[in-house]
C-alpha cells in the first residue's frame, strides 16, 4: 500500500507537479488508501474463508480415498481367500481320494496275502489229516495184523 508521501513524490515525478498534503485532489488519494485498505482486509478474509473450504475439501477427499482404499484391500482380501480356500478344498479332495486308493490297494493286498496264506494253510492242514489218517491206518494195520 502507498503511503501519502509516496504518492505525492510518484505525483511530482511523473506528472511533473507538485502537491502538497493540503491540495483538494488528496482528498482522492485518502479515498484510495483507505478503499485499498478495505479491499485487503476483504481480500485477507475471502482468502481465510478460501483456505478453510479447502482443507475440509482435502479432509474430506483424503477420509474418501481411505474408504476406497480401505474397500479395494477388503476386497482383495477377501477374493485372495477365498481363491485359498478352494484351492485348499481342491488339494484336500485329491488327496483324500489319493489316499483312499492307496489304502484300498494295501487292503487288496493284505487281503490277497491273507487268501494266500489260507490256501497255503488249507493245503497243510489237509496233507496234515491226510498224515494223521495214513499214520492212523498204519497204526491200525500193524495192530490187527501182528
Amino acid at each position: 500500500m502507498l503511503s501519502k508521501d509516496k504518492m505525492l513524490l510518484a505525483i511530482a515525478k511523473e506528472n511533473g507537479i507538485r502537491l502538497n498534503d493540503n491540495d483538494p485532489i488528496m482528498v482522492l488519494v485518502t479515498m484510495l488508501i483507505i478503499f485499498q485498505e478495505q479491499q485487503e482486509i476483504a481480500q485477507a478474509e475471502l482468502l481465510q474463508q478460501y483456505h478453510s473450504e479447502l482443507s475440509e475439501l482435502s479432509n474430506k477427499w483424503e477420509a474418501d480415498a481411505n474408504s476406497k482404499a480401505k474397500q479395494i484391500i477388503d476386497s482383495s482380501i477377501k477374493a485372495g481367500t477365498k481363491t485359498i480356500t478352494n484351492a485348499i478344498e481342491s488339494s484336500t479332495t485329491a488327496n483324500k481320494a489319493a489316499i483312499k486308493d492307496v489304502i484300498e490297494q494295501t487292503l487288496e493286498t493284505y487281503r490277497e496275502t491273507i487268501d494266500k496264506g489260507r490256501n497255503q494253510n488249507n493245503t497243510v492242514a489237509i496233507a496234515n489229516i491226510a498224515s494223521s489218517l495214513m499214520l492212523t491206518i498204519s497204526v491200525l494195520t500193524f495192530l490187527l495184523f501182528q
